[in-house]
């Protein structure tokens, strides 16, 4: 009789024998394809020629440059992993002055603006969806005419002070990145218009921020944010801040200096208030987003946002809206969605003549409608949905203005109309 066969595997916990992973590399994997498998050889050769096809896509559209000389050269997707050098030395080409190096392998900043600082015209650099990793090089300071700076999608940890010689730069965007903070010495760009720096690691803003003035479009979402500093109140010009998604748990009354913002969003944050003297002073406020805080109630001073169109106070503990709304008569969209505590509108709320759409799901204590709602004859969606049994009574007559004006209507129930029978509406 012959012996038991050993088995070669490991065996787990059922007797099982397990494979073993062999220790391998991409390179390895790609000459086992090319040499076991012709078809995957054959992907491997296509890959290989696609790569030289893109390289030559390259050189002849920085030939075509040279030959024109164009103003802007996009050579985005190339699979470049250094920049060709003749950027560099060939005088035909500093007539560019954009130029798109986005979705390469780039991973070098001091190789990129040691070369792309030679063009001594350039005003948009896009080098967006690359590999540039750690602290962005000090070599940024060279391109002094940069005006446009998109550094979006790649895996910077820092922003060098040397990020403040860009005097003439207007827009910065680095989002979703790994930055833990920002610069002092961005204060420097005193011609800032718009900065970008969503999905990364911020704590703080820095306080030097404040120094740019000319800033209008501030987006700074999906960070870790905890405070504004009270020099946010300096940028008088600010149009439009979004904070959505921080650690915020106050508002600065220095925000009410921004007397120009036109958009406000501080959702997903840890806010309990907002300070009156805030919505007293943005009177051109047009759309105000604070959904998923803690508000438990709006101060009277919301009605002087005259020009609000969108408001958005969904995920909050807030239990009824003062009459002073009412005067926010171009509101177009108001969500109140999951207000377990809210108990309805008030009268004044028949001032939205141009309300267009209204949710208030999820808010199971919202059982009617105010009397004035037949002056929403702009409306196109109402929601009233509530979590289990439907409890918002719909008039009959209110309902058929509705179906008249091609409102959708989601929950809710109507009333029984007199000698007929009560109707419920479908979710």
């Amino acid at each position: 009789m012959g012996g038991k066969k050993k088995g070669k595997g490991k065996k787990g916990k059922k007797g099982k024998e397990l494979a073993e992973v062999p220790t391998t590399t991409p390179y390895i994997v790609a000459e086992r394809e090319r040499a076991m498998c012709p078809r995957l050889g054959d992907n491997y050769v296509r890959v290989q020629n696609s790569d030289e096809i893109k390289k030559d896509v390259v050189q002849w559209k920085i030939e075509k440059a040279a030959m024109n000389g164009a103003s802007t050269l996009d050579i985005s997707g190339g699979n470049l992993g250094f920049l060709p050098q003749e950027l560099r030395t060939r005088p035909e080409l500093q007539s560019i002055t954009e130029i798109n190096l986005a979705k390469n392998q780039l991973f070098n900043s001091d190789h990129v603006f040691g070369v792309v600082s030679a063009l001594e015209r350039i005003r948009v650099l896009n080098l967006s969806d690359n590999f540039l990793n750690g602290q962005l090089s000090d070599s940024v300071g060279l391109c002094i005419s940069i005006r446009e700076l998109r550094l979006d999608s790649n895996q910077l940890a820092a922003l060098p002070p040397a990020i403040g010689q860009l005097m003439e730069l207007r827009t910065l965007t680095a989002t979703n990145n790994q930055l833990a903070a920002l610069p002092e010495e961005l204060g420097d760009c005193g011609r800032l218009e718009v900065l970008n720096v969503r999905g990364n690691q911020l704590g703080a803003l820095p306080a030097a921020l404040g120094r740019c003035l000319a800033l209008r479009r501030l987006y700074a979402g999906a960070n870790q944010i905890q405070a504004l500093p009270d020099s946010v109140g300096d940028l008088a010009d600010l149009e439009v801040l979004d904070l959505r998604r921080n650690q915020l748990a106050a508002v600065p009354a220095a925000l009410a200096r921004c007397a120009r913002l036109r958009f406000l969003h501080l959702g997903c944050n840890k806010l309990k208030e907002i300070p009156p003297e805030v919505l007293a002073a943005l009177g051109e406020l047009e759309e105000f987003h604070v959904n998923q805080n803690k508000v438990e109630a709006l101060p009277s001073e919301v009605g002087r946002l005259t020009s609000l169109k969108r408001l958005t106070l969904s995920s909050n503990n807030i239990k009824t809206l003062p009459e002073e709304i009412g005067n926010c008569s171009q509101i177009q969209e108001l969500y109140v969605n999951n207000n377990a505590k809210f108990s309805g509108l008030p009268a004044s709320a028949g001032h939205f003549r141009m309300l267009k759409e209204l949710s208030m799901r999820k808010c199971p204590k919202v059982k009617q409608l105010p009397s004035t709602a037949y002056n929403w004859t702009a409306l196109r969606e109402l929601d009233v949905r509530a979590p289990k049994k439907q409890v918002c009574k719909i008039p009959p007559d209110l309902k058929v203005q509705l179906d008249g004006q091609a409102c959708q209507l989601r929950g809710g129930t109507v009333k029984k109309a007199k000698g007929g029978k009560k109707g419920k509406k479908k979710k």
